[in-house]
């Protein structure tokens, strides 16, 4: 969030962060300085390790990454820098040489740090120290010049909808006061896109915050008086009108006594047409014959932002594929997962360009995947039969930016099903992506492999593997899978998922059968010859640390509030172990030589177990039974390893997650 000075970027080669405009004042300034700032500083840095100097700059909220020590000289070299988005580079480096404001800020940096002064400023450095600063670059300099246009307009965009997304999160009305924060207080209001903690070990505390007296964590989509006086979900859910309450694109206000559903474009005019007006601009600048269906839902998506015709806009999505676009581009409001009661969608945007290498495999998968569909019938039983479906298959993409929701205080989604509501949802018609670029860098592997060996026992841990491959195979089939089967479409005697379970169950469930059908698939493959057996125990066991990870980030919230993605992975560790395709060793070392007690898994009878767990989610969704969802959730949830949960997090959280940062160069 650097970006409001982008207007003033030299056109030269530059590096760019995935910041949004509306911080940036409130952040770092806009860096006009002066050129005596901009000189070249002769000067050895090699004062501080580079992850400790990224952790620095990021609590700092200096907008610098020191991507990688290619020369291996101990030292911080000026091709080493990324300028994070939106801050220009000539402040930090001129002419290949790093400037006086480097060496200044570089000074700062190294300097000790003072023990935390209060119980806050405690807290905001245990809040930021659960994930580290994650880089995903990108070189763009060998793109045309209206390729490098587009990027530009795309950075525009991405820092409006970032305001937009704060008008949900109930933040925005706090950045003008984020100026005056001391720079760790700046760093977490950076990073969360609001004043509140977000990680499992301080989301809680209310103490917890970028102000020394916090204000209560009020949603932008619900009457401020109805979250302050009681449980808002119940009380929209309770409601005579509640199904048009908990529209996805619409927000909740109170009308004297009545409430009402107000849609996105009336309830955050300025910022919606500010980003229409922006997404119309950039359609100006494609030109390129092969870039229509691009263009077209560019122009579609403005037209939505100001008349919230999402459809009209997922149509014209849907039409931009990986063989009619080298772009993918998705701006929308789309994932509900981290809105209060699960029902409203959060605005975002997701950039990048498309990665061709698996158009062919793709095409292999589609010859069986009304083949993959019977075999979920035939594992739901008879309530469910198989329908013609045009699977989904993920295209693979590279990011360039993330922001709004898809950019997360930790981690970040690695694969999409979109769009997951409207018409075209209910048709089984959407767009899988496999983002392969996400958690592919040195230092997320590096983390993976560490997390692995103090998981998992010796005998085990070897076997597994933080290389992309087995990742993006296991997303791959993820996403892929939530078109399959009993969707979240799926109707039971006119009622969706979200009716009959709720929508935050529904999500779980969802979410579940997914992850078990990815892990039940690759064994299906294997066995069909799509997949070497080894490649395949990797893939199938990276379900297991799908799970553990979301374990780890928390299987209740604050006030006992269930996390879908972590009963997901809590039901299918505790499936696993119950039917023998994982076990538990109490008297063994971890492959690391950290800890007693250590995961093994049996690689023999990992499939049937993946298939116990998924048949009975399967039957649950497809008869729609919610006293079944519930008594799933007794069994492997409230009634499972709860002591191996808290192992599970207690390790996991040993080691910080990651939060991405994007940086990308363009230019000559």
């Amino acid at each position: 969030m650097y970006g409001l000075c982008i207007a003033s970027r030299p056109r030269q080669a530059r590096i760019a962060v995935v910041c949004s405009g509306l911080l940036l004042p409130v952040v770092v300034g806009c860096l006009n300085r002066s050129s005596d700032e901009s000189r070249s500083a002769p000067a050895s840095f090699r004062q501080v390790e580079r992850p400790a100097f990224n952790v620095r700059a990021a609590q700092a909220a200096v907008p610098l990454y020191w991507m990688d020590d290619a020369n291996r000289n101990n030292a911080l070299d000026p091709r080493e820098v990324a300028v994070l988005w939106g801050a220009p580079s000539s402040a930090w480096v001129t002419n290949g040489r790093l400037t006086t404001r480097f060496a200044d800020t570089y000074a700062r940096l190294i300097a000790t740090s003072p023990p935390p002064a209060n119980a806050r400023e405690e807290l905001l450095k245990k809040e930021l120290g659960q994930a580290q600063p994650t880089l995903v670059y990108t070189d763009l300099t060998y793109l045309s010049s209206e390729e490098q246009a587009i990027i530009d307009k795309v950075a525009e965009i991405a820092e409006r909808v970032e305001r937009v997304h704060m008008r949900q999160l109930g933040s925005a009305k706090f950045a003008a006061r984020a100026k005056e924060l001391d720079p760790l207080s700046r760093a977490l209001f950076l990073r969360n896109q609001s004043p509140w903690c977000a990680n499992p070990g301080t989301e809680a505390d209310p103490r917890c915050g970028a102000f020394d007296e916090m204000p209560p964590r009020l949603s932008g989509l619900y009457p401020e008086e109805l979250q302050r006086t009681g449980d808002v979900c119940k009380a929209v859910r309770d409601h005579p009108n509640s199904e048009a309450l908990f529209g996805r694109f619409d927000v909740v206000r109170s009308i004297g006594e009545r409430l009402v559903a107000v849609p996105y474009s009336k309830a955050f005019p300025m910022e919606m047409t500010a980003v229409a007006e922006a997404l119309r601009d950039l359609a100006t600048v494609v030109s390129d014959p092969e870039e229509v269906a691009f263009r077209d839902y560019v122009l579609a998506a403005a037209a939505a932002f100001e008349t919230d015709d999402w459809a009209s806009a997922d149509r014209a999505w849907l039409k931009m594929t990986s063989q009619t676009s080298r772009w993918f581009f998705r701006v929308a409001p789309d994932q509900v997962f981290f809105s209060p009661c699960r029902r409203k969608a959060m605005f975002h945007v997701s950039f990048g360009r498309v990665d061709r290498s698996g158009i062919a495999w793709k095409r292999k998968i589609a010859m069986i995947q009304s083949r993959m569909e019977e075999e979920l019938s035939d594992l739901a039983g008879p309530a469910y039969a198989a329908r013609p479906v045009e699977l989904s298959l993920p295209d693979f993409v590279r990011v360039i930016l993330n922001a709004g929701d898809s950019r997360r205080p930790r981690g970040a989604y690695i694969g999409n099903n979109l769009p997951t509501a409207g018409p075209l949802a209910k048709a089984g018609r959407a767009r899988s992506i496999s983002f392969v670029n996400m958690y592919a860098d040195r230092d997320s592997r590096a983390l993976i492999d560490a997390t692995i060996n103090d998981y998992f026992c010796a005998e085990t841990a070897p076997r597994l593997s933080s290389a992309p491959k087995p990742r993006i195979i296991n997303t791959l089939l993820h996403v892929a899978s939530r078109g399959l089967g009993p969707t979240l479409g799926h109707v039971v005697d006119g009622r969706s998922a979200a009716d009959v379970f709720g929508g935050s169950r529904a999500f779980m469930l969802d979410q579940a059968q997914a992850q078990t059908s990815a892990m039940y698939f690759v064994h299906w493959l294997k066995e069909r010859g799509l997949f070497e057996p080894e490649i395949a125990d990797q893939a199938m066991a990276y379900g297991v640390i799908w799970g553990f990870s979301h374990i780890t980030r928390g299987v209740f919230g604050p006030e006992g509030r269930r996390l879908e993605h972590g009963h997901a992975g809590a039901m299918i560790l505790s499936a696993m172990l119950e039917r023998g395709g994982m076990a538990w060793q109490p008297e063994a070392q971890s492959a690391s030589g950290n800890d007693k007690g250590c995961f093994a898994l049996k690689f023999d009878r990992f499939s049937a177990a993946a298939e116990h767990l998924l048949r009975k989610i399967l039957d649950t969704k497809a008869r729609g039974d919610a006293e079944q969802a519930e008594a799933l959730l007794k069994r492997y949830v409230d009634d499972g390893r709860k002591d191996l949960f808290e192992i599970i997090q207690t390790r996991g959280r040993r080691k910080p997650g990651a939060y991405f940062v994007y940086s990308f160069r363009t230019g000559a």
